[in-house]
């Protein structure tokens, strides 16, 4: 072996651990504990139960509804500010909270 061969054999090793380590990090990063009281993590198992999903899949759900929830009052706020045509706003703001988003896929 020349040592163009032993160059070769270090970067690839090199790249095989940079890889391993990516993956250590993609699977370690999978999962997180979250501390609960027992009855809400009851609680949230037969809500995710109920609906078919995993708990992992409940709590973004939840994640989604509440980064929705918060959005819509930021547009509000600002439709408040504004002084514009508040009860129209309003009227449109309150049909955009009743209505269900589902994926159009």
């Amino acid at each position: 072996m020349g040592s163009e061969s032993n160059a070769e054999l270090v970067a690839f090793a090199i790249r095989v651990l940079a890889a391993v380590a990516r993956l250590s990090v993609i699977l370690w990063g999978v999962t997180a504990t979250i501390k609960v009281s027992v009855e809400l993590r009851d609680r949230l198992k037969e809500q995710a139960a109920r609906d078919g999903l995993t708990l992992g899949a409940h709590l973004a759900h939840l994640a989604d509804a509440e980064d929705r929830r918060w959005r819509l009052h930021l547009l509000r706020s600002a439709i408040g500010a504004s002084g514009d045509d508040v009860a129209s706003h309003a009227a449109e703001a309150e049909d955009w909270e009743r209505t269900e988003l589902t994926d159009a896929t």
